[in-house]
């Protein structure tokens, strides 16, 4: 399955340049409307089929470990193996998860949303790979739980898995409450997700 690269045509066509995070986050904001957070049922898959391939869904467990819950076969293939209950870690080098799981939590928690910069270094047999990851912040609207749903964009093939990436940079919105929301939602604010046990390493 060939990639959505950064800055190739869109799925319909004409030439726009786009990536899959541009379109991701234009289906948040469709979502999200007036609401401090779009409801993850408002993005279904089929709304995100041109980029699914790309998606991950990611949600925090009892143990505070984020882990994948979804990840599409793009994503998959970086790993080179299934990544569903894998901590999102996993896809970086150990210097750069400590700042992963700061950016991490704050989209957890519901205050930012996040795209960071990343880049997979050259190695024998293997390219240098960059891209980014876009994550966004989703509430359940069963449960008020929050997630990051998120998907990569590559500047080029995944060759030779697993890969893993360092951070080049960490861009963001801060996310606040509209006054009606503030209102209406006092005492049931969403929370992050707390309800399952740690995932596996």
């Amino acid at each position: 399955m060939e990639h959505n690269r950064i800055g190739m045509a869109g799925p319909a066509g004409g030439g726009t340049l786009w990536s899959s995070g541009t379109f991701l986050r234009r289906l948040w904001h469709e979502a999200r409307g007036s609401q401090t957070l779009p409801r993850r049922e408002a993005l279904a898959p089929r709304r995100m089929t041109p980029i699914l391939s790309q998606v991950m869904l990611v949600e925090r467990w009892s143990a505070g470990v984020p882990v994948i819950r979804y990840a599409g076969m793009d994503v998959t293939t970086l790993y080179g193996q299934d990544l569903t209950d894998r901590p999102l870690s996993v896809l970086f080098e150990p210097g750069a998860r400590p700042a992963l799981a700061a950016a991490l939590d704050q989209v957890l928690d519901g205050v930012r949303t996040v795209e960071m910069g990343i880049l997979s270094d050259q190695g024998m047999l293997r390219p240098r790979l960059g891209g980014r990851l876009t994550l966004l912040p989703v509430v359940c609207g069963a449960t008020g739980l929050i997630s990051a749903l998120g998907c990569i964009d590559l500047d080029g093939p995944t060759r030779h898995p697993p890969r893993r990436f360092r951070i080049e940079r960490v861009l963001g919105e801060t996310l606040t409450a509209t006054p009606t929301d503030a209102t209406a939602d006092e005492g049931s604010a969403p929370r992050a997700a707390s309800n399952r046990s740690g995932g596996r390493a």
